[in-house]
């Protein structure tokens, strides 16, 4: 069973430090580190993709002030809020004061990342870049070898690909279904055909 620990852990053995007990352990230096960090790292790499996992839609009703001018409607946006994926599909729209959402429209459909607080609803992909991104944040305290630092980046730069790669790939939509890919491979070919 995942847990804040367990990422801390994969940040540990990258690291070469002890594992902890607990992010909890006050007596534990590693694991104080932790807990400063952990939570401003996650919400880091949650914003970074669309991950399946952190994707909510919510309808949102106006709030009863209005905007003093170049919006109709001020709404406000749900407190587990990370980054705004749509409104309305495609509607304007205007971000202020980190929690109030501005559109000319008087509903919305909102579709956000999400904060998500529970490690078990993430994929194992994404535990392991928050696990990287925390050791590459806390080799700045721990070592003070900048290679150590530039390899933690490139590691992190491609397990984030890789787990961008595997969430797209759980999406369950098919860009180019059997049906397509026949058409496409046939009026390619007749198109070639003629061209000779």
């Amino acid at each position: 069973m995942a847990d804040e620990t367990s990422i801390c852990n994969a940040a540990a053995i990258l690291l070469g430090s002890k594992p902890i007990v607990s992010i909890d352990d006050e007596n534990n230096a590693f694991a104080k580190l932790c807990k400063v960090s952990y939570a401003n790292v996650r919400d880091f790499v949650l914003d970074l993709h669309t991950w399946n996992c952190a994707t909510k839609r919510v309808v949102l009703a106006p709030l009863v002030s209005t905007p003093s001018f170049n919006w109709d409607y001020k709404f406000q946006l749900p407190s587990d809020v990370i980054r705004v994926v749509s409104v309305n599909d495609d509607d304007d729209y205007k971000l202020e004061d980190s929690r109030t959402l501005l559109c000319d429209s008087s509903a919305v459909e909102l579709i956000y990342i999400y904060r998500i607080e529970d490690p078990n609803e993430m994929p194992p992909s994404l535990r392991e870049v928050i696990g990287i991104r925390l050791a590459w944040l806390l080799s700045f305290t721990l070592t003070q070898q900048n290679g150590d630092r530039q390899e933690l980046e490139r590691v992190f730069a491609d397990t984030l690909r890789k787990a961008r790669t595997i969430d797209a790939q759980s999406d369950g939509r098919s860009f180019l279904s059997r049906q397509n890919y026949q058409n496409a491979r046939y009026n390619s070919d007749a198109s070639y055909q003629n061209r000779r």
